[in-house]
């Protein structure tokens, strides 16, 4: 396993030096959003974050550099709670297409938008702007909700009543953000299934109007690290997959 190299931490002659060897940039994805009673708004960023130092041990020997996060995004969804903040599609479209150009000029030749936030709206921006954006760098990104990669993940998962669940919660709870779960909540909450997929193809817009009045859907309280340890595993594989169909093994 090699070192993981954050942008953040470097100077610009290092970072120089890494765009200059083919290095991967790693962009994680997020949203400032509500997330139950029981997580932090900012999980979906500190779920990109950390499996982007997870992608850039696996893929060791191949260069990577991790980004500093984009943690705002369209979020309309879960809007009505207090601390979730949306972008517009515009403005998220052109702060990644500026992003981009900024690290093409600099000579990086592949990014990857590492994304946890699963709004279908936010999910079409980073779509449009991976296929749209022509110029270098050449963008990968892989949408895990697809079929057949979302079978690869958790029953939960699948079901679409994941946001704040199981899911998420043991993820999170397999990082160094674990101690931000409030586990005591956690462990109250009772399952939540609205089958949330199905709500959102009926054009109900909101989590509120779909009955989920705490921001959270499935079954939080089963969570453990135990099970967010199996799940980093398969997400890994699901993007190491994707990076080397792009950049070639």
């Amino acid at each position: 396993m090699g070192q993981v190299h954050h942008l953040s931490d470097m100077t610009w002659r290092e970072a120089e030096e890494l765009f200059h060897s083919r290095a991967l940039a790693l962009l994680p994805v997020g949203a400032v959003e509500a997330h139950g009673p029981h997580l932090p708004l900012y999980t979906d960023v500190f779920l990109s974050q950390e499996l982007c130092d997870r992608l850039s041990r696996a893929l060791h020997p191949k260069p990577t550099i991790v980004l500093p996060a984009v943690n705002y995004a369209v979020t309309n969804y879960a809007a009505e709670f207090a601390g979730t903040i949306s972008l517009s599609p515009n403005t998220s479209r052109e702060l990644f297409a500026d992003i981009f150009r900024s690290l093409g000029r600099h000579g990086c030749e592949f990014v990857a938008l590492v994304n946890s936030h699963l709004e279908p709206a936010h999910i079409r921006v980073l779509e449009e702007v991976a296929m749209d954006f022509i110029e270098r760098p050449h963008v990968i990104f892989t949408n895990h909700c697809r079929k057949p990669i979302a079978q690869r993940l958790s029953p939960e998962f699948q079901s679409g009543d994941c946001h704040a669940g199981s899911y998420e919660t043991s993820l999170l709870l397999a990082t160094r953000w674990a101690e931000l779960v409030k586990k005591d909540k956690m462990k109250t909450l009772p399952p939540v299934k609205l089958n949330l997929v199905k709500q959102m193809k009926q054009g109900v817009t909101t989590f509120g109007a779909m009955g989920a009045n705490d921001a959270y859907f499935g079954e939080p309280a089963v969570s453990s690290p135990e099970h967010g340890e199996i799940l980093w595993q398969t997400l890994i594989e699901i993007w190491t997959d994707a990076i080397k169909a792009e950049m070639g093994s």
